[in-house]
């Protein structure tokens, strides 16, 4: 299971340029350890965020899996590519 950010043109139902793309994502813990976003265990639990010319994509934990964290990922409205990543609570699972 993964997580794509897709753009269609309304006219035509069809993809637009630099869609779709992966949501990923990672961070590195204060003990130097990464800890990556686990598509299989992420909700996309808000509404997409079109502000500024960034859409922010949100996730949260599906509650079963001690590495689950909340995720909000930020890209560019025009190119696709990711300017952001924020982890709540990076020093504990299931946020």
């Amino acid at each position: 299971m993964f997580h794509r950010l897709h753009a269609l043109d309304v006219a035509t139902g069809q993809e637009r340029a630099n869609s779709p793309v992966a949501i990923t994502g990672s961070f590195t813990r204060s003990d130097g350890t990464a800890a990556k976003f686990n598509s299989p265990h992420a909700m996309n639990r808000p509404a997409l965020l079109l502000t500024n010319g960034i859409i922010y994509v949100a996730f949260g934990s599906n509650g079963c899996n001690d590495s689950s964290y909340g995720w909000v990922m930020a890209c560019d409205a025009a190119t696709f590519q990711q300017v952001g990543v924020f982890k709540t609570a990076p020093g504990k699972g299931l946020a």
